[in-house]
């Protein structure tokens, strides 16, 4: 094979802050929301959430976005999604949701008017299909020959591809597509079995990470990185496992841990090699090798001390990740309009214990556990925060029954299409409830229900133990009557 650097052929481009509009169409979604997220890391595939809205009853919607530079979007409706490339030299997309046929499974099809040639989607999507065809096209010789352990031939072959790239792309001047189809190539070139591992990883680092900048925000390259770096702490280091186990579980020791890794020839570049100890430490965790308390001590030191603040937000999001509604960990943050038209998130919450329930007016169990909810809060309503978060999807139902029920007081709201909140409190079963301490932390998850379940004992005694500790001590004075 040959194993020349692929060319990214550009002209260096200078992307400028600028603003980006997305113009939606959906008719056939009117009413329902529609979030645009980013992915804020390629490790643990954490989003963000840039902009949330209904679509309005023409079934329009339209997001405006200051972007810096090119990255991978996803516009989600409900549970349905669809990839979006957004570029800040492509300055408007016009995206049409025509019906119901285009959203099937959890996938949003997504059909663009005016698409300039030269975008990204565009690019992207007529790339993609050029290596799909490339392995399995023609009969699947390519694949073939992979199944086959012919990899002289594979070789021969992608060479040939790689050699096709690079005239059809070269008037093309986009970073980011050159680098996406440079790391999409490393990826089919890191294919190989038998002898040829060891000399196939050697070359593949050097032509594709040795003293190469790490991209981050290009899918295609942490696609590669993750795939070149799987299962770190299992791979043969310097050294070998009795000095991990030393570090890990002996001393929680991030520089015994960094003196290991710096032996490693394919660690020895200080930024790459924490970002792949933090993804390292993170695929240990759900084994039984290394002290979990210690794992998540070592990437929480990563995410309060590293010098590049990419590996810091990787860190914090991967503690983020494996604390995910545990017991005595923060819990994932949420942002609700209630009934009164209230903003509350749990920031604003800060100081009070919440408990917070999710509920749906077609649910009977549901509807019976807010009827007791109603004296649970009278009870305790002064030293709790009550929050009743709706999930039906047909929002007029949410409000023909709080309008039925005026006599709940309490905190009640509609999760207003925010998929971003079913899946961060993991959300499979409805009645499901969530018991949250002062400073934010997950005190019970899930929470005991208002009403006893079996065996298992109502939220009522968890209520009164903390109305007994936060109730002022009575101070008796002799002489003096109560």
């Amino acid at each position: 094979m040959k194993y020349f650097v692929f060319s990214i052929l550009f002209c260096i481009n200078l992307f400028f802050y600028g603003q980006v509009s997305i113009d939606g169409n959906a008719p056939s979604l009117k009413g329902k929301y529609v979030s645009i997220l980013q992915v804020e890391d390629y490790v643990t595939n954490t989003y963000k959430n840039l902009g949330r809205q209904k679509v309005d009853s023409t079934g329009k919607f339209s997001f405006k976005l200051v972007v810096e530079k090119a990255f991978k979007a996803i516009i989600e409706i409900e549970e349905k999604s669809s990839i979006l490339y957004i570029d800040p030299n492509t300055k408007l997309y016009k995206i049409n949701i025509p019906n119901g046929k285009n959203t099937a499974g959890s996938n949003v099809k997504l059909v663009f008017e005016d698409l300039p040639d030269n975008d990204l989607n565009a690019l992207v999507l007529e790339y993609n299909l050029r290596a799909d065809h490339f392995m399995f096209g023609d009969s699947m010789y390519v694949l073939k020959c992979i199944k086959s352990n012919n990899f002289k031939e594979y070789s021969t072959q992608l060479d040939k591809f790689k050699d096709s790239l690079i005239q059809y792309y070269k008037p093309i001047k986009n970073k980011y597509f050159h680098n996406y189809i440079r790391y999409s190539i490393a990826s089919l070139e890191q294919i190989s079995t038998g002898k040829e591992i060891v000399t196939n990883r050697i070359n593949v680092f050097n032509n594709y990470i040795n003293n190469k900048p790490l991209l981050y925000n290009n899918d295609a390259y942490m696609e590669f990185i993750n795939q070149f770096y799987e299962n770190t702490l299992k791979l043969p280091v310097k050294g070998g496992k009795d000095k991990l186990y030393l570090a890990i579980n002996n001393h929680a020791s991030l520089s015994m841990l960094n003196e290991i890794f710096i032996n490693d020839i394919f660690l020895k570049d200080a930024k790459l090699r924490e970002l792949i100890m933090i993804k390292g430490l993170g695929e240990e965790y759900y084994y039984e090798n290394f002290i979990k308390e210690n794992i998540l001590n070592l990437i929480k030191e990563i995410g309060n001390t590293s010098l590049f603040p990419e590996n810091r937000i990787i860190a914090k999001n991967t503690f983020t990740l494996l604390t995910h509604l545990q017991i005595g960990y923060k819990a994932p943050d949420f942002s609700i309009v209630t009934s009164k038209g209230d903003s509350i998130s749990l920031d604003s919450l800060k100081g009070k214990y919440i408990y917070l329930g999710f509920w749906a007016s077609w649910n009977e169990s549901s509807l019976l556990e807010m009827e007791i909810a109603e004296k649970l809060f009278k009870d305790y309503g002064k030293y709790i925060e009550f929050i009743s978060v709706s999930m039906d999807k047909d929002e007029n139902a949410y409000l023909q029954y709080i309008k039925e029920h005026p006599e709940f007081k309490w905190h009640i709201a509609h999760y207003s299409g925010d998929v971003g909140l079913i899946t961060d409190y993991r959300l499979k079963n409805i009645p499901e409830y969530f018991l949250i301490d002062p400073d934010g932390i997950i005190l019970q998850a899930p929470a005991f229900k208002p009403s006893p379940n079996g065996d298992y004992q109502s939220i009522d005694l968890t209520f009164f133990e903390i109305k007994k500790k936060l109730e002022p001590k009575k101070v008796r004075v002799i002489g003096v009557r109560d």
